[in-house]
């Protein structure tokens, strides 16, 4: 009899373990918009102005976007660092009067059991003082910090929009 409790008891232990370890916060799709620093970039070895027309973000800023899951209790994404920008802050756009603005936001909250998308057009990560240019094909990595799931780093690839 006690080596059946026993048993029991480390089975019981090794389910909560596993359900301890599944993170509460899932993030996916993870992606950077392509941007040069310089006003200009590589094309086929080459260096090219880039116009108004082009796709790629200019000036020494960029934007990131991804899917955040919560299948747990709620939680606030507080903050995200990157070593490829002096500064990532989180930004939404609202559109007023026929006028889009953007702005900081000090947090997002994700409740229990939801899906919050950042993407464009909306709730972003805007990635400030770009260290390099951001070509389309690499990776970035994105730190994620979390108030209760602590920091989750996503590697995000960089795509021409």
């Amino acid at each position: 009899m006690n080596l059946r409790f026993v048993l029991l008891t480390l089975v019981g232990i090794l389910a909560l373990s596993a359900c301890a370890a599944q993170p509460s916060i899932q993030v996916s799709d993870p992606w950077v918009r392509a941007a040069v620093v310089t006003g200009m970039a590589q094309q086929g070895g080459a260096t090219a102005a880039v116009s108004g027309t082009d796709t790629l973000m200019t000036g020494g800023t960029s934007a990131a976007y991804l899917n955040l899951t919560n299948r747990g209790a709620p939680d606030v994404l507080l903050s995200i660092t990157t070593d490829v920008a002096e500064a990532a802050e989180l930004h939404t756009m609202e559109l007023q009067e026929n006028v889009m603005y953007m702005r900081p936001l000090a947090q997002v909250e994700l409740a229990a059991n939801t899906r919050v998308q950042l993407r464009p057009g909306g709730m972003h990560l805007m990635l400030i003082g770009l260290r390099r240019d951001l070509v389309a094909g690499q990776k970035v990595r994105l730190r994620l910090n979390f108030q209760h799931a602590g920091p989750i780093e996503v590697e995000a690839a960089v795509r021409a929009p």
